[in-house]
């Protein structure tokens, strides 16, 4: 019996020096290839900020994929839209902290490039925002004499439109000083408006769409890391007892799902949307780690206690 324990103790602080000295890249590493060893790991080794700011990393890096892969149809349909507005709206400047054109036309204004749609109005609070959804357009621009909006629609049941404001009255108000100035031109014509297109779209448009982009794909994962984190909780019996373990492990299982639903998000959109790409990869993912933990020896788990 002496013999045995100490044959214990001596595993144990093996397993603990093993897993100390282990590098966080092969934590990864397993929860791609080995799903259930790597979720003990992440439960012993490993802190949820890390896989926090591993998903922000991804997340960062296929919002910029996905924003540098559209930007060129964006900057060619933002001309178009810069021609459009030129012949209905005439020349355009920067007055009252509004946007001021030399023509009126009738309200409201809507103008169609394949699938994209531009809407002037009045006043932005008169936009009928539900019915863009049921147009053949999916995405596009509202003009208004205080502010610009960029929306999309996001293919789930019921759907749903997305906004982003990307001129604001305050950006109104900052370019008026800088006609005032003389640092840009007192009036846009057409042609200079074309001049402006592209580094507005570069300046103002690529930031907003990152960050569009990002929270689209992080408030995913976050919402199913959740999910998982409390069912673990509500699996031990323990709610409100070392949640950030369980945290630790929702996390770190939305990274291979996270990883691949941004390969095809990135490089086969017409799969289908990040959420549904998601939300598919993280359920194949548990069941393959349910299936895993079959493959378990008894003896293995008590000895790793996973």
């Amino acid at each position: 019996m002496p013999e045995q324990n100490h044959t214990e103790e001596k595993m144990l602080r093996m397993r603990a020096e093993l897993l100390r000295s282990l590098p966080y890249r092969m934590v990864l590493f397993n929860l791609f290839i080995h799903p259930k060893y790597g979720l003990f790991l992440t439960l012993r080794r490993a802190n949820w900020w890390r896989a926090a700011l591993v998903l922000l990393l991804l997340g960062g890096i296929g919002s910029c994929l996905k924003t540098i892969s559209e930007m060129p149809e964006l900057i060619a349909n933002g001309r178009k839209v810069s021609m459009f507005l030129s012949e209905n709206l005439g020349d355009l400047s920067f007055k009252d902290g509004k946007i001021a054109w030399t023509q009126t036309p009738e309200y409201p204004l809507t103008g169609y490039f394949a699938n994209f749609r531009v809407d002037v109005f009045i006043d932005s609070k008169s936009v009928n925002r539900n019915a863009l959804l049921h147009s053949r357009a999916n995405t596009g621009l509202i003009v208004s004499p205080k502010q610009m909006d960029l929306w999309t629609s996001v293919e789930q049941v019921g759907g749903e439109a997305r906004f982003i404001t990307i001129l604001t009255p305050k950006m109104i108000a900052s370019f008026e000083k800088s006609q005032q100035s003389g640092k840009i031109p007192s009036v846009l014509t057409s042609e200079v408006l074309l001049d402006y297109v592209q580094v507005w779209c570069l300046a103002l448009l690529s930031p907003a769409l990152m960050l569009a982009y990002l929270f689209s794909m992080l408030s995913n994962a976050l919402l199913f890391a959740l999910f998982f984190a409390l069912a673990v909780q509500f699996r031990r019996g323990t709610m409100g007892n070392n949640f950030a373990s369980s945290a630790s492990m929702g996390l770190h299982c939305c990274i291979p799902p996270f990883f691949a639903a941004l390969i095809y998000e990135v490089f086969v959109p017409s799969l289908g949307s990040f959420d549904i790409v998601f939300v598919v990869i993280f359920v194949l993912y548990i069941v393959y780690m349910q299936i895993e933990d079959r493959w378990f020896r008894d003896a293995q788990k008590q000895l790793w206690k996973i």
